[in-house]
């Protein structure tokens, strides 16, 4: 891994990933953050800041196709804490 240090930002999304579990994605963590910090978040600096961790190897994801009737079938796209 060549880049381990994080921001600010990015510890809180790590923190909220990994308490949410298998609850893990965009939207959820988005409310997540904005309930416990009160700080309000665009879903795409939640999404930039996703991404950022999985390039640093410190997330992973997938998708989730079981996709309810208010995403009208769409899937969800699941984050996790890895290992390192």
């Amino acid at each position: 891994m060549k880049n381990t240090s994080i921001g600010e930002l990015e510890e809180i999304v790590l923190l909220v990933v990994g308490n949410l579990g298998s609850e893990s994605y965009g939207n959820r963590i988005r409310d997540e953050i904005q309930l416990t910090t009160n700080r309000s978040l665009s879903l795409s600096s939640i999404h930039t800041t996703l991404h950022r961790l999985e390039q640093k190897q410190l997330l992973s994801s997938k998708y989730d196709l079981g996709g309810d009737s208010r995403r009208r079938g769409r899937p969800k796209l699941l984050f996790s804490v890895t290992s390192e």
